[in-house]
């Protein structure tokens, strides 16, 4: 935008009144070449100074966006290309995962679901690799705390990022997360499988209409814990923190199964037989 259009602007929106004034300001000081195009805000009462001091050392507003936990990429991307003020420039995903420090197999799961602040027409690039580099400190961070009792099955932070992510969409509570943690790690403690329910559902991507079918735990996927032992090849969404430390600080208790008891919380069980009881009970009743 001219100087002449921004002045307008200004006394249009009541920022600064005398449309000529703030012109004359401009050129007195020699702001005319230093205007920075971005999303500003001002206060009451804010001095004619003050104003064109924070357009021309561009003092924007600083904008957020907010990935949540459990996100997957392509819901992170989705996010990012609603933002009307990020500039979207392609950037390869294999960037974002060579760049990883634990040998990352793929993009999905290394972007930490946090609040990011930006500058208007921010590239899409420079969020996400932000967002990854605080994903690599923290798991860092938090590796050099856990427990040793998990090093048979969880032999490198990208595992501990893997089962995380697996433990992040199980658990409705947080205090239920170092709970499902220790279960899982005990199923992978006794080569059992993990059958859980949300690695079928990122196996079956955009076919997922909401209710998983006896069919689907069927399918062919490496993804489907159901059928394969051990951990799923990446991560299945975006883990937070509380799910990171759950997974590297577990409580092991003698459970080897829960179930959802349809109110965010989940019943655990140390035998199938209890664990059908379970199922009979907070599952099958309720359906009838």
């Amino acid at each position: 935008q001219s100087i002449i259009k921004v002045a307008s602007e200004l006394n249009a929106l009541k920022v600064l009144n005398n449309i000529f004034l703030t012109r004359f300001f401009f050129k007195i000081f020699n702001f005319e070449g230093k205007l920075k195009a971005g999303i500003y805000e001002f206060n009451v009462g804010d001095s004619r100074w003050e104003v064109l001091k924070k357009i021309t050392q561009g003092h924007q507003k600083l904008l957020a966006i907010t990935f949540i936990e459990g996100s997957t990429y392509n819901q992170i991307k989705r996010i990012i290309q609603n933002s009307n003020f990020i500039r979207q420039d392609v950037i390869d995903p294999n960037l974002i995962s060579k760049a990883f420090r634990f040998n990352a197999d793929a993009v999905e799961g290394l972007i930490f679901p946090d609040t990011y602040f930006y500058k208007s027409y921010t590239r899409s690039s420079e969020i996400l690799l932000l967002a990854s580099k605080k994903m690599q400190s923290i798991l860092e961070t938090e590796w050099e705390k856990k427990s040793d009792a998990i090093n048979d099955v969880i032999k490198t932070p990208y595992d501990a990022l893997i089962l995380a992510s697996i433990v992040e969409k199980e658990a409705v509570l947080d205090s239920e997360k170092p709970i499902i943690a220790g279960v899982f790690i005990k199923r992978l403690l006794k080569n059992m499988r993990l059958q859980s329910d949300p690695t079928v559902i990122y196996a079956m991507g955009d076919a997922f209409s909401g209710n998983i079918k006896r069919s689907d735990l069927k399918i062919n996927s490496p993804f489907n814990t159901y059928q394969q032992k051990g951990l799923p090849p990446t991560p299945i969404g975006a883990p937070g923190l509380k799910a990171l430390r759950a997974v590297l600080n577990p409580y092991l208790a003698d459970y080897l199964y829960f179930v959802s008891k349809n109110d965010g919380s989940h019943k655990f069980s140390r035998t199938l037989k209890e664990h059908n009881e379970a199922v009979n009970y907070y599952q099958r009743r309720r359906r009838k």
